[in-house]
């Protein structure tokens, strides 16, 4: 289990497990960015930042507009020198290359389309699974850049570009990591240290998505936990348990096997992966779309981060 006390720690790892020589340009920048995703306080109230930013743009939606938040996160990524993927379409072919920017994707392993979006410094909706969550990582990041501003861009397009001595991505290392309850991340990331991926910090996009919706009552006066929450009751895929360990403990998550964020209409036929390239990028396919969802018009009044506005989930 990694957790970097300070800079140096985190320095140190970057330069010990042969992802980049002590004078890299950046090696200063990644090593602050990991030492700020291993600080709760610190990024919390970063995070608080974003959802007071993301309320703003939500607010700012008319009434009939469509994915109200997916619309403020499109505006605040790009405030902070990001884009979020909103085509509607994908196609990468044989190179691997993005000509048009998927909706929707399922990221595996280093493919070519993976590199592509963090070079070109893309979000994406991520469909890995509930407790990845789909907008981890655009929150995690988004948290980085109110702490370190334009500085958050660059480390994030370079983070394809180096790998360990074991052939660990730099993205993986600092911003994809797994908790010590989820499944994965045992891997070595070198000879040279015992360190793993494994990592109960928000370098995890796990710890995110607990932070934000892990506890039955949402974070007081925070939009994006509350708006999240939300969503995926009333979708049906979030629901709370008793610990088994503790009865007397508050109930948690039970984020359960489901497969990815939508399954209620993700079928078979709407994936596919364009030739040599593992991922799986939603495309629309006639025949094969969910149900229209309504436009949600029917507002109540809320107040978050001392602005009150329109709430539509």
């Amino acid at each position: 289990m990694t957790t970097f006390s300070t800079f140096e720690d985190a320095r140190k790892s970057l330069v010990n497990n042969k992802f980049m020589p002590a004078n890299a340009p950046l090696l200063d920048d990644v090593a602050a960015i990991a030492a700020f995703l291993c600080n709760p306080a610190q990024f919390e109230a970063a995070l608080e930042q974003v959802s007071s930013s993301l309320w703003f743009g939500y607010m700012g939606q008319p009434a009939q507009a469509k994915n109200k938040f997916s619309r403020a996160l499109g505006m605040v990524a790009e405030s902070a020198g990001f884009r979020i993927t909103t085509a509607t379409g994908a196609d990468t072919g044989n190179s691997g290359r993005l000509s048009k920017e998927p909706l929707e994707i399922k990221l595996i392993g280093s493919d070519k389309v993976f590199v592509d979006m963090l070079q070109g410094g893309l979000f994406w909706k991520d469909s890995m699974n509930l407790r990845h969550g789909e907008y981890s990582h655009a929150l995690q990041w988004l948290a980085v850049a109110k702490e370190f501003g334009r500085r958050a861009v660059a480390v994030y397009k370079s983070t394809a570009d180096f790998k360990s001595e074991n052939g660990v991505l730099l993205w993986s290392w600092l911003a994809d990591c797994f908790p010590s309850n989820a499944a994965g991340g045992d891997e070595k990331i070198s000879g040279k240290t015992a360190e793993t991926l494994k990592s109960d910090t928000f370098r995890s996009p796990q710890r995110i998505t607990d932070y934000l919706v892990g506890q039955v009552d949402p974070l007081p006066d925070h939009f994006v936990s509350y708006y999240l929450q939300a969503t995926y009751k009333r979708r049906g895929l979030l629901h709370y348990k008793q610990p088994k360990h503790d009865t007397n403990a508050p109930k948690v998550a039970d984020y359960g096997d489901l497969p990815g964020h939508m399954k209620e209409w993700h079928k078979p036929a709407r994936w596919d992966g364009a030739p040599g390239n593992d991922n799986r990028l939603l495309r629309k396919t006639t025949g094969t779309e969910p149900a229209p969802v309504a436009t949600k018009t029917d507002a109540t009044r809320m107040t978050f981060h001392g602005q009150t506005g329109n709430f539509y989930a």
